[in-house]
């Protein structure tokens, strides 16, 4: 059973290749006219209005292309990283966690992450199932949303416990269903995963409980420790 699922990143590949293709295929087209305006124009270009004029749109149609290029690139790399960072599903012995990207603002010459956090324990979770390549979870869920620095946890015994304590007994949302669509490149084999969690946790045996014994509160003396002669000494100065 596969317990992290990390986000799928292919569909901002796949947008910006859209993005690449719609926006420079004109810019090359373009370019392609005035090199052939120019090819079929060779001996008319001592005429310097209508060489400048061709030259200034190619390198124009150049410029603009790698501009476009470099902003595409640069925010589908931002993207990759954020989402491939805050964007996952965590599954522990007794609950799980959902973690969602949700943007970015500047604060005090600093970038803070947005995201959103779904925490479900498994004694409230009821099912998991996909519907049309989404992931729909039904149980009580709480639903967290603030800065990504403020909202970190570790596990304790199994389940979710946040740094902040404030988040252990407030601030949350709670929802019943959660559905999850275009986050994850198998949400079926997720749902499979949180079905055989819940079935893990329901086999664990309750605690026994605790037996009072009076041997457990009775100590023994400790023993005198007796240095050996050789190692008896007194430092006066």
């Amino acid at each position: 059973m596969q317990s992290f699922f990390h986000c799928s990143t292919k569909k901002y590949e796949k947008r910006a290749a859209v993005v690449l293709t719609l926006s420079i295929t004109p810019l090359v087209q373009c370019c392609i006219i005035v090199i052939l305006t120019l090819m079929f124009n060779f001996r008319r270009l001592d005429q310097v209005t209508l060489l400048v004029p061709l030259l200034i749109i190619c390198g124009g149609c150049i410029l603009l292309g790698m501009i476009i290029a470099w902003v595409t690139l640069e925010l589908k790399t931002r993207a990759v990283k954020r989402n491939a960072r805050y964007t996952y599903l965590d599954i522990q012995l007794k609950a799980f966690v959902f973690s969602r990207y949700d943007g970015e603002f500047a604060f005090d010459g600093q970038r803070v992450v947005n995201r959103c956090l779904y925490t479900v324990d498994f004694e409230d979770f009821e099912s998991a199932r996909t519907e049309e390549n989404a992931l729909v979870i039904r149980g009580r869920i709480h639903y967290y949303k603030g800065m990504s620095h403020r909202m970190g946890y570790h596990i304790k015994d199994g389940k979710i416990d946040f740094d902040n304590w404030w988040y252990n007994l407030t601030g949350w949302e709670e929802i019943t269903e959660l559905r999850i669509e275009n986050v994850f490149e198998k949400p079926a084999l997720i749902a499979e995963s949180l079905t055989a969690a819940k079935k893990r946790f329901d086999e664990i045996p309750p605690p026994k409980p605790h037996v009072f014994r009076e041997a457990d509160f009775i100590r023994r003396r400790p023993k005198p420790r007796i240095l050996p002669d050789d190692m008896n000494f007194n430092r006066q100065w």
